[in-house]
């Protein structure tokens, strides 16, 4: 097994939990790796530690940009990799040690799979572990409808939209030319995934635990921030919707998710007191519904939606 595999790692204002994040990656049962670290306009040390990191091991490479954001983070890393293999792990998460060598050894004992998601653990600040059990099987095939089908509607089925619990033949990214939609800051991983997948051959889904999801009392995705939050998931629930039409994923179950949860965040918004105006892309039936919101949603210049 001596395919290169990139690993990219975006990286912001992670002192607390980056050498755990590097270390895991570099003790690897895995050897043959490069290592992409991205550094994103962090404030704190984290700069200085990837650094300390590269100076050691001659195979991470240290990227430093503005902040702009973990899309523009990967993007950068998708472009400066070299691997036949890619994957993803967030700065403040960490893999399980033979994560990367399992994975290498399902693609190359299987050369019509162009993904493989496996399980994961949700790590708590408070010490609690949880296992997250997607996959039962040792392996499972999946083909990519079912998985698009499948992820539009639950952000946990066969592993989800999520991209730091799958593994990514490199051919398949590079035929895809496909690009994390650097304008969303919630579900971009998601909607990349549905647009990497909708080109692939087949997924294997595996029930080995395979990374450390963490889960601070910081962190962006849980932040209590709801003036914020409504406003982004909305985008990119607006996002996702307009890709799966676009894809030919139109059937009447997955426009009625999206429709519903959009009417949700616009309820939302509402509550949060978000300037009134018309928003171009929702129709008049979804306003109709909530008369209290009225014309309640988002200046279009304001926000970029």
């Amino acid at each position: 097994m001596n395919n290169l595999v990139s690993i990219i790692v975006p990286v912001y204002n992670s002192e607390s939990y980056l050498r755990r994040c590097i270390l895991s990656i570099i003790n690897q049962t895995y050897y043959n790796l490069d290592i992409i670290l991205i550094n994103d306009g962090s404030s704190d040390s984290s700069l200085n530690i990837c650094k300390e990191f590269s100076e050691k091991d001659k195979r991470i490479t240290v990227i430093s940009t503005k902040n702009k954001g973990a899309s523009h983070a990967r993007n950068i890393g998708l472009s400066s990799s070299k691997g036949q293999f890619v994957a993803f792990v967030d700065s403040d998460d960490y893999l399980e040690q033979n994560s990367i060598e399992q994975c290498v050894f399902l693609m190359q004992n299987n050369n019509d799979i162009d993904i493989v998601s496996f399980n994961w653990n949700t790590c708590y600040d408070d010490g609690r572990i949880i296992k997250t059990k997607v996959f039962d099987q040792e392996t499972q095939i999946i083909n990519k409808t079912e998985l698009i089908n499948a992820i539009s509607l639950n952000d946990f089925a066969y592993g989800g939209g999520f991209v730091w619990n799958k593994f990514f033949r490199r051919s398949l990214i590079d035929k895809s030319n496909y690009y994390f939609d650097e304008s969303l800051i919630f579900y971009e991983d998601k909607l990349w995934t549905i647009g990497i997948a909708n080109n692939s051959n087949k997924v294997l889904g595996t029930n080995f635990v395979g990374y450390n999801y963490c889960i601070h009392d910081s962190s962006l995705s849980h932040s209590s921030n709801s003036s914020t939050k409504c406003v982004q998931v909305l985008k990119s629930l607006i996002k996702i919707e307009q890709t799966l039409i676009s894809l030919g994923f139109s059937d009447s179950k997955i426009l009625k998710f999206y429709e519903n949860n959009k009417v949700y965040m616009l309820w939302q918004c509402y509550k949060n007191q978000i300037k009134p105006i018309t928003l171009p892309y929702i129709n008049k039936r979804y306003l109709s519904l909530k008369n209290r919101m009225r014309c309640c949603i988002l200046k279009t210049h304001r926000y970029n939606l």
